[in-house]
């Protein structure tokens, strides 16, 4: 199955069950689900019919009642990002206006679901949710980092079924085009060159799995130059180079690969 970057063009439902999560009629209702569609219900009750502006100021209304009502409307906001993707630029927006605590309830609802309900999402949700980490990234939103850290703990070593891969892929896209945010944080490097070496040994046989595999070759050697030049490759990543690379990544540490290394230090 092929899924879709997200927003505009999501992918299909993808089974039965709520919006949020896959379910069948023996499964009990599950309750951060309905927690989440309650708080869709509010932002719905006080936005219906208004112009864009008019939401705007209720939303805002509703919030200063308390922490309780920022914490409804961010969550409600957030949810209509993953189950409504024709809305979710304009409801991400809305949360970035309205949020008072820099996204940390997104960031830690997003790491929950991540967690405890990855498995049972339904596609669009999946879909909604990486691009939901663009966006992230993008605005520059504090604890971003740690998000992506939490989608990568997702992608499963020795699994080569397409919605497996189609994370993989997209998590990388975000990496690969955000190079200079993921250079800030020494943390996202390490789990990054980790999680890819660890897939690198995966992605064979087919053309779309050896396209992947060389831009994740191409990432890793780029993150671990950037990190040789300033400070010299720790053994961690020799071993994990030699043994989860192969001689594709290994070979960054060739006499030769050195040289070059010192003449240009910041070549990609």
């Amino acid at each position: 199955m092929e899924m879709q970057k997200g927003k505009g063009g999501a992918a299909g439902g993808g089974g039965g069950g709520g919006k949020l999560l896959l379910s069948t009629l023996l499964d009990a209702k599950d309750e951060l689900e309905e927690r989440l569609e309650r708080c869709v219900g509010i932002v719905t009750s006080l936005t219906n019919g208004l112009s864009e502006r008019e939401a705007n100021d209720a939303l805002n209304a509703h919030i200063c009642k308390g922490a309780s009502q920022h914490e409804e409307i961010c969550l409600g906001l957030f949810t209509l990002v993953l189950t409504e993707p024709t809305q979710a630029q304009k409801c991400y927006r809305d949360l970035a206006l309205v949020s008072r605590d820099g996204m940390n309830i997104v960031l830690n609802k997003i790491n929950q679901i991540l967690m405890e309900k990855y498995l049972k999402l339904q596609d669009t949700c999946r879909t909604q949710l990486v691009w939901l980490l663009r966006e992230l990234v993008k605005s520059g939103v504090l604890g971003a980092d740690g998000v992506c850290m939490t989608f990568m703990k997702q992608i499963a070593g020795g699994d080569v079924t397409a919605k497996n891969i189609w994370l993989a892929e997209n998590v990388l896209e975000i990496l690969t085009e955000q190079r200079e945010w993921v250079l800030k944080s020494s943390i996202l490097i390490a789990m990054a060159v980790y999680t890819y070496l660890r897939l690198i040994v995966d992605h064979h046989g087919t053309a779309p799995l050896q396209a992947l595999r060389q831009k994740e070759v191409d990432f890793c050697i780029s993150l671990l130059r950037e990190r040789v030049s300033r400070a010299g490759p720790s053994m961690f990543t020799l071993r994990s180079s030699s043994s989860a690379g192969g001689g594709c990544v290994a070979s960054l540490w060739s006499p030769q690969a050195r040289r070059q290394l010192v003449v240009h230090p910041h070549q990609g």
